[in-house]
């Protein structure tokens, strides 16, 4: 395992901009670099609490926001733990806790736990948000789970209104050293860009 501090790379923004794809390329790219995800400690082997994403949906939806919000953020404290004492030397975080925060202070998450519990992880050395209107991302995605629309049924409609408001909410968390990235780019595009952040 190195001494040497990781990298630690965060690809922000709201469902469906294309997080989850320009990260894959990203860890397929970069030397040494390990994904972080919200979902490792469901996904590692050890652990089988859930059988499928639809199961892990229905059992968001049936929590409470602040309920919802501590399991969220167990787990993803979990994986950012795991992936510092990886020994690799670049992290590159999907979402974050920004995403799956701003989804919750939407849903109605008391503001004094949501700080608290953002305190708990580590600042990325460079976040990149990546902007895409809510219609778009809509087309986008193949298949809408409840908790994308609010904990509402699997519409396109209430992930518009959703994703909108969650998109606000945002606001609370984005820095004047983030970069924003337009998605509606073609993915090299957006790639080549991304690459060129991390090298600075």
């Amino acid at each position: 395992m190195s001494n040497k501090k990781p990298i630690i790379i965060c690809i922000t923004g709201p469902d469906g901009s294309g997080k989850s794809t320009l990260v894959s390329h990203l860890v397929a790219t970069l030397p040494n670099a390990i994904e972080v995800t919200v979902w490792d400690a469901l996904n590692n082997g050890d652990v089988a609490l859930f059988s499928s994403k639809k199961d892990i949906d229905q059992y968001l939806c049936l929590l409470s926001p602040d309920a919802r919000l501590l399991f969220l953020a167990h787990a993803l404290k979990y994986a950012t733990d795991k992936a510092l004492d990886s020994g690799k030397e670049l992290i590159i975080l999907n979402a974050y806790y920004y995403k799956y925060f701003a989804s919750e202070a939407v849903l109605g998450a008391n503001e004094g736990l949501i700080h608290t519990l953002a305190s708990a992880f580590p600042t990325p050395d460079r976040t990149i948000f990546l902007s895409l209107s809510p219609a778009i991302s809509a087309v986008r995605k193949n298949q809408l789970s409840r908790y994308e629309c609010g904990c509402k049924e699997a519409t396109v409609e209430n992930f518009i209104d959703f994703q909108k408001k969650a998109t606000l909410a945002f606001e609370a968390y984005i820095q004047p050293d983030w970069f924003v990235l337009n998605t509606e780019e073609s993915l090299e595009v957006i790639k080549d860009k991304t690459l060129k952040i991390i090298a600075q």
